[in-house]
Parts: structure tokens; sequence; C-alpha cells
């Protein structure tokens, strides 16, 4: 993974005058491993619901200008409710309905950015300004606005795609239908994804349009990047930034949100 990557915000976004910075919360998840109605992004952690903290991160990001939220069908009014006080301080632009798949709902939410597609009072033309987008799983609400500024600040300058990422620590056994070790992976060759994910608007959007268009099915934003040839690098996350999966996972979360505020 990229290294030298300890980057000291400036309070003003450098960029503003040649760059927007989009970001999509993916949050249509069910929460089925989670064992809860409703869905994960709306358990509440000390007070706040999951969501509230993912929004948060976005919100607090000196890069990123506007972003989105795209819910369930099911959520979207019950989500509306909770994000209301984000959609009118106008950094959140719009609630919008998902697909039945993680893939289908970051189109809805890269779709939503199109320029034709945007609400001009909500954000006007772009003129020639580069587009950049990030997208982020609303089940991780424990990462710091720093790593959301560090990826948009790299995917700028070096003009790829990119995503946060951790060195694998465990090792990984492939196994055999019949349950027995078939492969065990280098572990100095295997990390373990993170988002937020992103890359120019324009290249997300191409790749998002190609696996929809050979109806492929994908688990993250690089895997549509690299379909269509599209560079990536990956920079190292934080082990906080933990995906809320599991019951035990909201302990551990909470214990995050005291001791690291």
């Amino acid at each position: 993974m990229e290294e030298n990557l300890s980057v000291v915000m400036k309070s003003e976004n450098r960029y503003e005058n040649r760059v927007e910075v989009f970001g999509i919360i993916a949050a249509g998840g069910r929460g089925s491993r989670m064992g809860v109605p409703g869905g994960k992004q709306l358990i509440k952690l000390l007070g706040k619901t999951v969501i509230e903290y993912s929004c948060e991160i976005f919100e607090e990001s000196k890069l990123v200008d506007a972003y989105v939220v795209v819910s369930s069908k099911e959520q979207l009014a019950t989500m509306g409710n909770v994000i209301s006080p984000y959609l009118s301080k106008g950094k959140c632009l719009a609630l919008i309905e998902g697909g039945a798949r993680r893939q289908d709902s970051v189109w809805h939410g890269l779709a939503y950015f199109k320029p034709s597609g945007r609400q001009e009072e909500q954000m006007p033309e772009s003129g020639n300004k580069r587009r950049i987008a990030l997208v982020h799983d609303g089940a991780r609400c424990l990462l710091s606005p720093l790593s959301v500024d560090k990826l948009a600040r790299y995917i700028i300058e070096n003009h790829v795609g990119a995503a946060l990422a951790l060195q694998a620590i465990d090792t990984i056994r492939i196994l055999d239908e019949e349950g027995r070790t078939k492969e065990i992976p280098d572990r100095s060759h295997s990390i373990q994804m993170q988002t937020p994910q992103g890359a120019d608007w324009s290249a997300l959007y191409a790749a998002y349009e190609a696996i929809r268009r050979e109806n492929l099915h994908i688990t993250d934003d690089v895997q549509a990047l690299e379909y269509i040839g599209y560079p990536v690098h990956f920079l190292p996350g934080e082990r906080n930034n933990v995906k809320l999966t599991l019951p035990e996972d909201l302990k551990l979360a909470a214990y995050l949100l005291q001791n690291n505020p």
C-alpha cells in the first residue's frame, strides 16, 4: 500500500476553484446478520443512530463539498426523519431510494450527481471543474474525517482510483467444498478492504455503467473500476473503521465512541 500518507489538512479546501468532491453514503443494507429490524444504520449508539455518525464524517470533511444518502425503499421515510437535520444544513443534498443490492444503490447515487440529474438550486453546474466521487458504507460510522480528506486529496493529485484498506494480519484459509484447506494466501499480499472508495466521477460512473451492461455482481467499487482497467491504489485505513455487521460489533463501536470522541 502507498506510504508517506500522513496529511495535515488545512482549514480551507485549496481545490475548491477547480474540483468538486461528492460523497455517496450507501445505507440500504437490511442488516440481516445484525438480527435487528429496520436495518443497522438506524441502530442507536450512545444516543445517536449509526447513520447520523456516518453523516457527520462527511459533514466534518474539509474536502467533501456535498453528499447524498441512499436508503432502502422500506426505510426511506424513517431514514428521512432521522437525517432531516443534515438535509436542512445544505451539505447533505438528498435522500435517495436505493436498489436491491449495494451496487444498485451506488449507481443511483452516482446518477444523482450526473450534471443533467442534479437539482440546479442545490448544486449548480460545475463547468470545467473535475468531479470526484467517494462511496462510503453507512455502517462504517467510526471513520475520521481526516481519512476521507486524505483519500480525496490522493485521488485529486494522482488521477487514479483509490480506497482505504488494511494489511491482513490473520491467516486466511481457502477451503474446498468438503471444508479442507485448499490454499493459504500469503498475508503480505493480502489486504482487507474498507471504504470510502472513489475516483473521478466520470470513471466511476463509466465503471458502474459497464457492470450494469454486463449484468455482473460486484462486492465493492474497486472491483468496478478494475473491470474497466482503471488504475486503483490502496491507502492505509484505520483499525477503528469497522463495518458494523454482527451484534458484538455494537459493543466495540460504543467503546470506541466513548474512548475516541
